[in-house]
């Protein structure tokens, strides 16, 4: 009997505002290892983490992050065979970094969308009587008391 193969992976996205513009950010993402039609391949995760300062109102900040800064690299171990074959892989990843960043809003940005002008109606045909002519009475003709032609 085979047990259940289970495939774990997800992420998450955190920033915390501390007193003076201060603030902090991280980020991580893990995929588990996976099942292939003839195998497995390894999982792997990422991961930064950062402060920043916000100065002028808000109006810009600035910023330092490490990615990954705990490893050298991250291995993906991929194991694949069947009865013909076996191929095994290893591929190493070097994302280890450091980021500088830099904002600065120019301008004034609202969230409000534009206005649609309203649209009017000009009912002139009702104004006239209903049949698009002046004064109610048809062309060339006059009427009785009572609304009939002559």
């Amino acid at each position: 009997m085979r047990i259940p193969v289970l495939n774990i992976g997800g992420g998450f996205n955190s920033q915390i505002q501390f007193k003076n513009g201060w603030g902090a950010q991280g980020f991580a993402f893990i995929q588990g290892s996976q099942v292939q039609l003839q195998g497995r391949r390894g999982g792997f995760a990422f991961y930064s983490a950062g402060v920043k300062k916000d100065f002028k109102n808000k109006k810009g900040s600035i910023g330092l992050a490490g990615e990954n800064f705990l490893t050298k690299s991250f291995n993906i171990h991929t194991n694949l065979s069947n009865s013909q074959f076996t191929q095994v892989s290893d591929i190493h990843l070097f994302m280890r970094g450091v980021r500088l960043t830099f904002s600065y809003k120019i301008g004034k940005m609202t969230a409000q969308a534009p206005r649609k002008k309203g649209k009017s109606v000009n009912n002139d045909d009702v104004k006239s009587g209903g049949d698009g002519m002046q004064g109610g009475a048809p062309a060339g003709g006059s009427t009785a008391p009572g609304g009939r032609p002559r």
